[in-house]
Parts: C-alpha cells; structure tokens; sequence
C-alpha cells in the first residue's frame, strides 16, 4: 500500500513538474520574442 501511494505522490509530482516546464518554456518564448 505504501508503495502505491508514493508511486501516486511521484506521477503528481511529474505531472505538475510538466506543466510548470511548459508554463516557463512560453515565458522564455515571450521573452525572447519581445527582444527583438
């Protein structure tokens, strides 16, 4: 059981750490396209 809810904790925690890289990949994107 343990097991089960740690491998839940970690696909969260993957999931949520995808969607804040794509949140900061269209910052940057925005940002390097206000530059020019």
């Amino acid at each position: 059981m343990k097991d089960n809810i740690i491998d839940e904790m970690i696909s969260k925690a993957e999931e949520r750490l995808e969607s804040a890289e794509i949140k900061i990949s269209k910052i940057i994107c925005r940002k390097s396209y206000s530059t020019y």
